[in-house]
């Protein structure tokens, strides 16, 4: 097939779906933002929550810091994604902080209930400084 009609095939299309080159708007493109950040929020949160529901049983030590790992990964996409909407992230940073903290001063030993209750208070107040940046930014 020619490559001539094939380009105006496509032209025509997004002409008509109402897309065009300039991609969106300002506005748009801050929508998008909020909404990536409130999704890494989101999952900020979720693991916070995992971390604090974590079976005692069959869980120790290791898991809480694999646990910790995964919110250390969440953090950083929220700290990048707040940049782009001037999100403050201090708070949570410095909740993160005293989280991994308390994380590393659990025995080696302490089984996974032991190591939750020790470290409770640092994951509540995570997930207030989450609570917060979410609502802050209507999530």
């Amino acid at each position: 097939m020619p490559l001539l009609p094939v380009c105006l095939f496509a032209a025509v299309s997004l002409a008509a779906s109402g897309c065009s080159a300039a991609g969106p708007t300002r506005e748009e493109q801050a929508t998008i933002a909020v909404h990536e950040l409130c999704e890494s929020l989101g999952d900020l949160r979720a693991h916070t929550g995992e971390l604090a529901d974590l079976d005692g049983t069959r869980a120790g030590v290791l898991d809480v810091r694999d646990f910790r790992q995964d919110i250390s990964d969440d953090l950083h996409n929220v700290r990048e994604e707040a940049r782009t909407v001037r999100h403050p992230t201090a708070a949570l940073a410095n909740a993160f902080d005293s989280l991994s903290r308390a994380v590393d001063i659990l025995p080696g030993d302490a089984t996974g209930a032991r190591a939750t209750e020790q470290i409770m208070p640092q994951l509540q107040a995570l997930d207030r400084a989450v609570a917060a940046s979410q609502a802050s930014v209507k999530c």
